[in-house]
């Protein structure tokens, strides 16, 4: 599903225009990223937690030559799907 699908599904389920749907999603998502920028948990009951995740810097290897290189550290976004969600996962049933 891409953010258009869900804009437009959005927009059918609130009875509002894609304009204001898309408004609405994207002020959603820029929240949860700014939350998580500044190092907070994002839990959104039924579909999961986001969160962040320190990665320290290492020793690596360019794959193009074998050169060794300095990876620093970064921070990764994590996400833990919620109960809910992986049980409707396990029910899917694909249509054949």
């Amino acid at each position: 599903m891409t953010k258009t699908e869900i804009v437009e599904q959005l927009a059918r389920h609130l009875g509002t225009s894609k304009a204001e749907a898309r408004r609405l999603l994207e002020a959603k998502l820029d929240a949860i990223a700014h939350r998580l920028a500044v190092g907070d948990t994002v839990v959104l009951r039924g579909l999961g937690t986001f969160g962040t995740r320190e990665v320290a810097g290492h020793r690596g290897r360019r794959p193009s030559d074998g050169e060794a290189l300095e990876i620093p550290p970064t921070r990764q976004v994590t996400f833990r799907a919620s109960q809910v969600l992986r049980d409707a996962a396990q029910a899917w049933e694909p249509e054949t």
